[in-house]
């Protein structure tokens, strides 16, 4: 082992502070595609529950830094966040209804006294936006649901 592998397996277990007992393997990849030279560093970490996390960094191995295994670690974080089972879906949903509250306050009036920009007409706005976030996230869901239960009294 070269001691740039030494220097990175130090880094990686200091940034993602890894506890002692985990293994942590550097592998460097040489690609050639379509006349184009790549190469990629994979990153191994298995712990002591014999799980195994690759992740890649796409320089060599000489050229990582440790901005770069920081970059890793909040990629990793931005991750595992979207991935959660409450805060994913809460974000998702969240951002779609944003969406499409703006775009529907954007383009109507208030469906009660015509003006643009009224309180009522932003309030209905937000209701509707939320009703098709909610469409849009759990929608197949909601559909595939109904249909079984259809198929099943139909049968």
């Amino acid at each position: 082992m070269n001691n740039k592998n030494l220097t990175i397996k130090n880094l990686v277990k200091e940034i993602f502070f890894l506890p002692d007992g985990t293994e942590i393997n550097i592998k460097e990849f040489h690609e050639n595609h379509d006349g184009h030279f790549h190469v990629q560093t994979q990153l191994i970490f298995r712990g002591e529950k014999e799980q195994e996390n690759i992740y890649i960094i796409k320089k060599p191995v000489n050229e990582i830094t440790a901005n770069d295994i920081k970059r890793l670690k909040k990629a990793v974080k931005l991750e595992k966040r979207k991935l959660h089972p409450v805060l994913g879906p809460v974000f998702r949903f969240a951002g779609w209804w944003v969406a499409f509250t703006g775009l529907y306050s954007m383009f109507a009036v208030c469906p009660f006294c015509g003006q643009a920009g009224c309180v009522v007409g932003a309030g209905s706005a937000g209701v509707v936006g939320g009703f098709f976030a909610l469409i849009m996230q759990y929608g197949k869901t909601a559909l595939s649901f109904f249909k079984s239960r259809v198929l099943n009294i139909k049968t």
